[in-house]
């Protein structure tokens, strides 16, 4: 049994070192051809492709991390981009057990000229520059690079903070026309999402890639476009701001609960509502570029102002310096409590019931469309 168990550990470490030295050997060899001169391989000229056909290059992107900046509107991707093709010059002999070669050195093959086109690009290096490339035993290439891109995305902040915006960025070819290269999707997920990626404030829906062509007076030339959904999160928003929002707007209205000769304590449960909402939004105050419409946020915020204001306005006319100074005028002016008089102050009382029942009901239906209107 102990001789099997040898027989088997030292196989394994035959066929080990085989398999090592059979992709060292591929790697050689490749090398060789690619830096064999002047007849050897020339990385300044494209792949041949059947009947003259041009040379088709998948893209491919695995975004690791992201972040958006409302205030410039970016988004900054942290991803790994990678592109695919064919290069019938690459071939080699290849051992069994021997899929790929690496190469750490991209210059020594043909790049496609592919470029970020609305974002700034920054190319991550630590040891080495993250990049490398692959030669499959079929002739296929992998190029494989880790790089930063901020981004422009133009969001609509209108329905903020219900709003969803759809970001992205678009890769194309610089100098080839379509006529020598076409950038298309990878067949294979061509946008992948890290699960590890926390984006703070945002949900990021299913990732999309698409391929177009963008006519210029130089010609034309294929593009890809990457496209991420992302959607803002309200739970913050709603325990922040709007639940507190609503509960001032309840204790202001408690003051029409107090006795109209209570009008200190209805004076002070109705205005200081107001200056805690001017503080709220103070404190809560989200950093949002310059804009020039009004956003569902401000509509909200607005309404429970106008609301408050109101309701300090009632508790102050229709309160003890309202009804009753009024009341107790009129009951100077006429001896012996006269008829009109009270019909008068009676229709002033009505009045109150009438105003305050109007902002109530009033304030309950903008409630109800606003949040139909973004939430539903």
């Amino acid at each position: 049994m102990w001789l099997n168990i040898r027989h088997l550990l030292f196989l394994i470490l035959v066929t080990t070192a085989w398999a090592q030295n059979s992709k060292m050997l591929a790697t050689k060899q490749l090398l060789a051809r690619l830096r064999e001169a002047p007849r050897g391989y020339d990385p300044q000229i494209r792949p041949p492709a059947a009947d003259w056909e041009p040379t088709e290059v998948q893209v491919q992107a695995y975004i690791r991390d992201l972040n958006v900046d409302d205030v410039t509107m970016t988004v900054t991707y942290e991803l790994i981009f990678r592109m695919m093709w064919n290069d019938s010059r690459l071939t080699y002999n290849a051992a069994q057990g021997v899929d790929y070669v690496t190469l750490l050195d991209p210059d020594l093959v043909w790049l496609p000229d592919a470029f970020f086109r609305d974002g700034a690009v920054m190319q991550h290096s630590s040891i080495h520059p993250e990049t490398y490339i692959r030669v499959f035993h079929d002739t296929r290439v992998l190029y494989s690079t880790r790089v930063t891109v901020k981004a422009k995305c133009s969001m609509s902040l209108q329905a903020f903070p219900h709003d969803g915006q759809e970001c992205g960025f678009s890769v194309a070819s610089y100098g080839y026309t379509t006529d020598d290269l076409v950038l298309t999707p990878s067949r294979s997920d061509p946008v992948q999402v890290s699960k590890a990626t926390h984006l703070e404030g945002y949900l990021v829906d299913a990732p999309a890639m698409h391929s177009f062509t963008s006519h210029t007076s130089t010609g034309e030339y294929s593009d890809v476009q990457v496209s991420v959904r992302l959607h803002r999160v309200f739970a913050p928003h709603l325990l922040t701001c709007y639940l507190p929002t609503l509960l001032l707007v309840l204790v202001a209205w408690s003051a029409f609960l107090l006795p109209s000769d209570s009008f200190l304590p209805r004076l002070l449960l109705s205005l200081l509502p107001l200056l805690a909402l001017v503080l709220l939004a103070k404190i809560n105050q989200v950093p949002t570029p310059t804009i020039p419409y009004v956003s569902a946020h401000a509509i909200f915020t607005g309404a429970a102002a106008c609301v408050l204001l109101l309701t300090l306005l009632q508790v102050v006319f229709f309160g003890r310096g309202g009804e009753d100074a009024i009341g107790k005028v009129k009951d100077q002016k006429v001896a012996g409590g006269d008829g009109v008089v009270m019909v008068m102050r009676g229709l002033l009382r009505d009045k109150a019931a009438l105003s305050r029942a109007a902002t109530i009901t009033t304030y309950i239906f903008f409630l109800a469309v606003y949040f139909l209107a973004y939430c539903a």
